[in-house]
């Protein structure tokens, strides 16, 4: 006899709705009583949906304010202390208003270059000791203030004294003021290279010629010392090889402090 097949339980019914709900068998004040809830409810979620929109309000506002700082700040000084009214008289646009300024500058202001703002030339009262008659129709010297002009895009010249040497063009990575200990020094590792303090490349291959040599030279001379005293205990058999180099060392410094 074949199984039965199970039935499968519907988790996700809908709910049944509570009663009265719909019948309408509830009495006015039970009515009202939901009413009042469904009002309630209704008054919370508007509340939290003014209070989203007011933030996100604010939100938008410090954004607004923020671009329009930052479009001001772009702006020359001379057009920001412009009052609106100047500035629509001017044109109403950045170029035209510039324009404007330039064309005060040649009466009673000018523009000041650095700063933007719109400034009264200044009149000299004071005659210099010594002034002739025949200098009244000359034209003001422009030297001074086309070297003032030319000096506000110059780098001003280093007027420190040099250093013991100059900057090298590599960065160190040690402290140049501290000495050198050549008893550290090393042989360059394959494919390194060496660079001075100058920032010029260093040939290491003679270096390393004259090291290897000495290597070699300094080997075969404890060779020698060693097969020297090799030789002098086999003749003596009561001395021991530490007593034979105890006297060798003596003798070289001995040797050494005669010279």
């Amino acid at each position: 006899m074949p199984r039965k097949r199970a039935t499968r339980v519907n988790k996700h019914a809908k709910p049944k709705q509570p009663d009265g709900e719909i019948t309408g068998n509830l009495d006015a004040e039970e009515r009202m009583q939901k009413l009042n809830t469904f009002l309630r409810d209704f008054d919370i979620e508007v509340g939290n949906r003014l209070k989203h929109i007011e933030k996100t309000k604010e939100r938008l506002q410090s954004m607004v304010d923020k671009q329009i700082n930052l479009q001001l700040n772009y702006l020359p000084m001379s057009i920001r202390n412009m009052n609106i009214m100047d500035f629509i008289e001017a044109g109403g646009t950045v170029e035209s208003a510039l324009e404007k300024l330039e064309e005060a500058g040649e009466g009673d202001s000018f523009v000041d270059a650095d700063f933007g703002r719109t400034q009264k030339k200044r009149q000299g009262t004071r005659k210099g000791k010594g002034s002739s008659n025949k200098n009244m129709g000359a034209p003001p010297s422009t030297a001074k203030s086309t070297a003032k002009k030319r000096s506000r895009f110059m780098t001003p010249a280093k007027r420190q004294l040099p250093a013991v040497w100059d900057t090298p063009a590599v960065t160190p990575k040690f402290d140049l003021n501290l000495p050198f200990t050549p008893g550290l020094a090393r042989a360059p590792k394959f494919g390194e290279r060496l660079m001075s303090l100058a920032g010029s490349p260093v040939d290491v291959s003679n270096t390393q010629k004259v090291l290897r040599t000495l290597k070699h030279a300094r080997t075969k001379d404890e060779d020698e010392i060693e097969d020297a005293v090799s030789r002098v205990a086999a003749a003596v058999p009561g001395i021991a090889k530490q007593d034979i180099h105890k006297i060798l060392a003596e003798f070289s410094a001995v040797k050494t402090s005669v010279r």
